[in-house]
């Protein structure tokens, strides 16, 4: 059977009919002036909702993160501190604005597809916060690699580029105020490469920082387990940002009918905040793992030297191993 054809029109269409095939249904006539049907209206406006439900949680999370790297980490420069700041009040902006979206297309309890204003906005703040995070990842990519231009200036075009048609999606977005329009060719190329901009961005960082790690193994035995560690860590940042933005790309091309896509797309700006914070602050473990291997390595080579070098029986503790 042919697939059906969508065109920037099916939401709108989808919804309108819904909507009024069911009404009649329930009174033989043209559905009255009211809320829709609960279906309908959980079809439409349910993933936003659910986006918006789980991005205050992940929102609060970065508060903690946040409280605890300036109590943990009061001697870091005062520039990154300057910058957790900033990416605390660039989370904020999103969550509000998108918290504001779904209350006022929830209050309308109607089927509406003009965009709330805060929406766009939102998408907005989200676009920025994604490229301002992948930049410093860029950057610890050009630390670790020993200033590598190549590598890190295509980190560099990747980040810009999500940037821009990001931004650009959102001024499109708000000059048209229509949820029907996602779907045009415009929305599809722009938002597209976005995304697959953003997926190849996160695979290549962690792919670098994985490759540097191994390249700078001390080859000490003791360490081995804290490179390990490490390695899984960016692996499983990369992962989860990069099946977010999949699973983003996949629902908004593959189900046009729906909003589902909304959900995924609410959330990877947080995923990218909290992950940047949980890196800053899981030095402290790293450190203190570190430190206890070194002290044991110490704590060794003291008492073989003490082995090796005791010139009389009477003195078998002359290390204290304190």
């Amino acid at each position: 059977m042919a697939r059906a054809v969508v065109t920037p029109c099916t939401i709108r269409a989808t919804f309108t009919h819904t909507s009024l095939h069911q009404g009649r249904q329930m009174s033989g006539a043209p559905p009255p002036p009211g809320p829709p049907p609960p279906g309908v209206f959980a079809d439409g406006l349910g993933p936003l909702l659910l986006g918006a439900m789980v991005a205050c949680p992940l929102y609060g999370i970065s508060i903690a993160q946040a409280i605890w790297y300036y109590r943990a980490y009061p001697a870091d420069p005062k520039a990154l501190k300057y910058f957790i700041a900033a990416m605390l009040i660039l989370d904020g902006a999103h969550t509000f604005s998108l918290a504001d979206a779904a209350k006022i297309w929830y209050l309308r309890a109607e089927i509406s597809l003009r965009y709330p204003k805060s929406l766009p906005t939102s998408l907005f703040f989200a676009y920025i916060t994604m490229s301002v995070v992948q930049s410093a990842y860029t950057l610890r990519v050009w630390i670790m690699s020993k200033r590598n231009w190549v590598l890190s200036g295509i980190l560099a075009f990747l980040t810009f580029v999500q940037f821009v048609t990001g931004v650009a999606m959102s001024a499109k977005q708000a000059i048209s105020g229509d949820a029907g329009d996602v779907h045009d060719i415009f929305s599809k190329t722009f938002g597209a490469t976005e995304l697959v901009s953003a997926m190849l961005c996160d695979v290549l960082i962690s792919a670098s920082l994985v490759f540097y790690l191994n390249k700078n193994r001390s080859g000490i035995r003791s360490t081995e387990s804290l490179v390990d560690k490490l390695i899984m860590y960016f692996i499983g940042i990369g992962l989860l940002t990069s099946i977010f933005a999949l699973l983003n790309l996949v629902t908004w091309l593959a189900i046009p009918d729906k909003l589902i896509f909304t959900v995924f797309h609410s959330l990877i700006s947080k995923l990218y905040v909290n992950s940047l914070l949980v890196t800053l602050n899981s030095r402290t473990s790293f450190r203190k793992n570190l430190t206890g291997h070194r002290m044991e390595m110490q704590s060794s080579s003291a008492r073989s030297h003490n082995l090796t070098h005791a010139t009389a029986p009477k003195y078998p503790t002359v290390v204290s191993l304190a």
